[in-house]
């Protein structure tokens, strides 16, 4: 709902709304009762998830996995291809080292954006520090694809093809997001 409110802020269509009669998601309850932990995935289920419906709202979202991954791989020189890099433009471990927050680091906790170098698309923290949530659902929606890895992986769970779930409900601090609009 946090993208659907900024959404409206900045006069963005929101992106987020009831499948059912198409109504913008504008709270965190559901049949006029707040969502707990063991509820969340309730409202889930009313969130429209079909990837060509989304692209009819230029609000704010979460990534598909695909836009992730592009975003991820940060754009590559044309000679060497896409599937070239493992993580965020980047080739090796020891290269994906200093771009990310992993475990091999001696501070094993969330940090702050922009600490280390960015990709060259310029994002930062697309490998580790915070895994991050996807548009994409996986096993009939039940759970939500996070991608990038997290401070606690080792630096394989850090590259862009890795991939996992979690529960919609799940609320660590080994889980971020970051938002995109078109």
């Amino acid at each position: 709902v946090w993208c659907n409110a900024y959404s409206e802020m900045t006069g963005k269509e929101p992106v987020y709304r009831n499948k059912n009669d198409n109504s913008v998601l504008r709270d965190s309850r559901h049949k006029g009762s707040t969502v707990s932990q063991s509820t969340a995935n309730d409202v889930e289920k009313l969130v429209i998830d079909d990837k060509a419906k989304i692209a009819l709202y230029n609000g704010y979202r979460l990534p598909t996995e695909t836009e992730w991954e592009y975003a991820a791989r940060g754009g590559v020189p044309s000679n060497i291809g896409p599937w070239a890099y493992n993580w965020a433009g980047v080739a090796t471990e020891a290269e994906a080292e200093n771009l990310s927050w992993n475990i091999t680091n001696p501070i094993k906790k969330t940090r702050p954006v922009a600490e280390k170098p960015t990709n060259s698309a310029g994002l930062y923290d697309m490998n580790g520090n915070v895994y991050e949530w996807c548009f994409d659902d996986c096993y009939s929606g039940a759970q939500r694809v996070i991608r990038g890895g997290c401070y606690f992986d080792d630096i394989t769970h850090c590259s862009v093809f890795y991939r996992n779930s979690s529960a919609p409900s799940t609320n660590i601090n080994r889980f971020g997001f970051r938002v995109v609009y078109r």
